[in-house]
C-alpha cells in the first residue's frame, strides 16, 4: 500500500519527532492497519521503518512510530505500508 509522509504529530507546546503522520493512498478503511510496518526510503538510501500505532482522526491518516525518528526531509516522500510478518492472517476464530 501507497502512502505520503504529512508531518509530525504535534500538540499546542511539543512536537513528537518519533511519531509521523502518514496519508494512506488507496485505503479501504475497513482494513485495520495497526501493527502494520511502514518503511520509507530516502535519496541516499538510508532506510527508515516504523509501525502504525493508531489512526489520526477520521480521514486517511494513520500514526506511525518510527526507529530511528524520521528525519525532518523525508516530510512529503512516499512510504510503503506493508503487513507485520508476525501477524496473524486467520480471521476466522
Amino acid at each position: 500500500m501507497r502512502a505520503i509522509i504529512v508531518g509530525y504529530r504535534r500538540g499546542p507546546g511539543k512536537i513528537y519527532q518519533d511519531v509521523a503522520l502518514v496519508r494512506v493512498l488507496n485505503w479501504d478503511r475497513s482494513t485495520d492497519l495497526r501493527g502494520w510496518n511502514v518503511v520509507a526510503i530516502d535519496a541516499k538510501g538510508n532506510r527508515y521503518e516504523g509501525v502504525v500505532i493508531r489512526r489520526h482522526g477520521n480521514g486517511d491518516v494513520v500514526r506511525v512510530r518510527f526507529k530511528p525518528n524520521l528525519p525532518g526531509q523525508m516530510i512529503g516522500h512516499p512510504a510503503d505500508i506493508l503487513p507485520s510478518p508476525n501477524m496473524e492472517t486467520n480471521y476466522s476464530k
